[in-house]
């Protein structure tokens, strides 16, 4: 256990998930904006629910920053389990929190005790907020907004009860909140629109990524790191997590490779496993959810990341690090939103239906790409990097005077 100092600010932050380690968007994202808090002076607590079975346990991550992991109990696990069958195999966990936390009451102990000296609690996630607010009466909120939550569950959820249990809980966030932070301002205008939640409670603290943690393999790098590892075909990659926006680009890479022999497409993460028992075209390798280290590998090694999303909330992780790593782009224009790259000067576009030829186009131009892969990494090195968006976040207020931070 980490040892704490008396004189610094404090966060706690539930979660309704694990964060360490990271191996999808939303763990990178909490792991990435509060480690750099932490790093700035504030203490911060990530209240994190585990799986029935596992041992609980406090990890320090980072200096200032440490996981206090707490396990379902069996019969939290089991309704979550029910629910999530009833649904088809959707994955339920966050909302099954709002639903049963009551069951695992440890979890709400854990918040409590860490929320005892902090300076505000966070929501990450609306599904929390309630216990927060029971569990840390007169302790500021803040609710970090990763997506609009009403918006994608009613894209997977087919229940209008649970679609109504979501926007309870997203507009008690909103309605409760003292600071509201989204990853993208059109986040945010939905977030207004939804629950008239009033411009100066709301700010966009956007996603980024640690160049410490991604590494930048420039192009040349790259071509001798896929001679050493007998990689001859392009290799094409995507990742994404179990998320219905990543699972539809998932199927548009495959529907696009398929047929293109000279083409080897990966598709790395979670939202592979939502694939299982679809015909997958020869020249694609799924990978399902992955260690970090082997995302990385596969980051230095690709000729081109692609992101052919058309919806979801906020903005991808996944594209600044393709960008952080040096992987040339192919996206969708939604794909790229929020994240100030430019078309033919950072990235090809290409929607769903033009990947294919796009992807033939780009790997007849190399060159071409490097400079475009370059330009892609010094931008978002310049504007994404976390203790950038960290430092930004702890000057605004209300945060700034929540944290004593100048």
């Amino acid at each position: 256990m980490s040892r704490r100092t008396p004189t610094r600010p404090k966060l706690t932050v539930a979660t309704t998930f694990p964060v360490h380690p990271a191996r999808g968007g939303g763990q990178a994202r909490v792991l990435g904006l509060y480690g750099a808090v932490a790093a700035l002076g504030v203490d911060v607590d990530l209240v994190t629910l585990g799986a029935h079975g596992e041992r609980p346990v406090t990890t320090a991550l980072r200096p200032g920053l440490r996981e206090i992991r707490v396990a379902k109990t069996a019969a939290h696990e089991e309704a979550e389990r029910a629910l999530q069958a009833e649904l088809g195999g959707v994955p339920v966990t966050d909302v099954a929190l709002a639903l049963f936390h009551a069951l695992t009451p440890a979890y709400a102990a854990a918040v409590r005790a860490s929320a005892a000296d902090a300076s505000a609690v966070v929501a990450c996630h609306p599904y929390a907020a309630p216990l927060l607010l029971d569990a840390a009466p007169g302790i500021p909120l803040l609710y970090e907004a990763q997506d609009v939550e009403l918006d994608v569950k009613a894209g997977i959820l087919d229940s209008p009860d649970l679609l109504e249990v979501v926007r309870e809980h997203e507009a008690l966030a909103c309605g409760e909140a003292v600071h509201v932070f989204t990853c993208a301002d059109e986040d945010a205008r939905r977030l207004g629109e939804l629950y008239a939640l009033p411009a100066e409670r709301r700010a966009t603290v956007p996603n980024g990524y640690d160049p410490e943690r991604v590494r930048h393999t420039p192009w040349v790098e790259r071509a001798a790191a896929r001679r050493s590892v007998g990689l001859d075909r392009f290799t094409v990659l995507f990742v994404g997590s179990w998320h219905g926006p990543n699972i539809d680009a998932a199927r548009a890479v495959m529907t696009a490779v398929d047929g293109l022999p000279e083409v080897h497409a990966m598709v790395v993460g979670s939202a592979g496993s939502a694939l299982d028992g679809e015909p997958v075209p020869a020249n694609v390798d799924v990978t399902g959810a992955v260690p970090d280290g082997f995302l990385q590998a596969v980051l230095a090694l690709a000729d081109v990341a692609v992101n052919p999303m058309v919806s979801g909330s906020g903005t991808n992780l996944k594209m600044l690090e393709y960008a952080g790593a040096g992987v040339p782009l192919v996206s969708s224009g939604f794909g790229a939103r929020g994240l100030g790259l430019v078309p033919g000067e950072h990235y090809v576009a290409a929607e769903p239906g033009e990947l294919g030829a796009a992807l033939l186009a780009v790997r007849d131009e190399p060159e071409v790409n490097a400079r475009r892969a370059g330009r892609a990494h010094d931008h978002v090195r310049a504007t994404f990097a976390w203790d950038r968006i960290a430092l930004d976040w702890l000057a605004r207020a209300p945060v700034r005077d929540l944290l004593g931070r100048a």
